[in-house]
Order: structure tokens, then sequence, then C-alpha cells
């Protein structure tokens, strides 16, 4: 008899930090600020 086994360790640890994500967003939130101020920055100095 064949028993199908799925190795879901990678996808329950991408789903808990998708949800520490979604409960504590100031990480996430910082790594926004930071990517939109670097792109601010980069147009300013590009006179884009």
């Amino acid at each position: 008899m064949i028993e199908p086994h799925l190795a879901d360790s990678d996808f329950k640890r991408g789903l808990s930090q998708l949800l520490r994500n979604a409960t504590h967003t100031t990480p996430m939130m910082r790594g926004i600020v930071q990517e939109l101020e670097n792109l601010t920055k980069d147009n300013f100095a590009t006179e884009s």
C-alpha cells in the first residue's frame, strides 16, 4: 500500500511567520517605511 507523505514543515514555518506579521506589524512597517524613504531619496538624487 502506498502512503503519501507531505513535507509541510516549510509551509508551517511560513504560515507561522505570516501570522506573527499579521499580529505584530511593527517590523513589517519599519521595512516598508525604510523602502519608501530609499525610493524617495533615489528619486530626488536622480531628479525623477
